[in-house]
């Protein structure tokens, strides 16, 4: 129920995202406080709270990491095309590459948590892209890592297969090498597309 709150407050688009997450919270307190399995009292939803604080702030650093990442790499004196203009159709090939595969990548692996594909979008809309393709070339981004910085999914995942994490990620990196090679001919084929050909 408080997912589909947030969810519901958000697309409504009546609701800033500060507002959904109040309204989520409020209905997590409602909830625990009429339907947990065991006594649950407002002390006990103040723990709740404070410990869900604790957890929230360690990846603060993080995502403030990246937002200083990306405030550098788009500050007005970078080697980047302005806003607006398009750039000659190598210099744009370069661009959207090193965006999808180099720096996309190198930001979610540094600091997770979605920044990288924030990222890829701020630079592959300086190209004038449409849409779809902004969308898809922003996901294409994402493919290299495994994860995320913090390697929580591999760790959980180990968890439940019982294995170790540095097992699963080495055996799911095969993997990865193999989805890649489909994803760079889709690249190729979407940035033609886009207007961004090669010979």
């Amino acid at each position: 129920m408080p997912a589909f709150v947030v969810i519901g407050a958000i697309m409504s688009g009546k609701a800033s995202t500060l507002v959904a997450s109040m309204l989520g919270l409020g209905v997590s307190v409602a909830v625990a406080l009429t339907a947990a399995p065991h006594s649950f009292q407002l002390a006990d939803a103040a723990v709740s709270l404070a410990r869900g604080i604790w957890i929230g702030w360690v990846v603060v650093p993080y995502i403030l990491g990246g937002v200083l990442f990306w405030q550098i790499a788009m500050r007005p004196d970078a080697a980047l095309p302005a806003a607006g203009a398009l750039p000659d159709v190598r210099a744009g090939r370069r661009l959207l590459f090193a965006a999808c595969f180099l720096i996309g990548p190198f930001a979610e692996a540094a600091t997770g948590f979605g920044v990288g594909i924030i990222g890829t979008m701020a630079l592959v809309r300086r190209l004038q892209v449409g849409p779809v393709h902004l969308l898809v070339f922003s996901l294409l981004s994402q493919t290299m890592i495994l994860w995320g910085a913090m390697g929580s999914g591999t760790i959980m995942a180990a968890a439940l297969a019982r294995t170790d994490p540095t097992t699963l990620a080495v055996h799911a990196s095969v993997l990865v090498v193999a989805f890649n090679i489909a994803w760079l001919a889709l690249y190729w084929r979407l940035a033609d597309q886009a207007g961004f050909t090669a010979g």
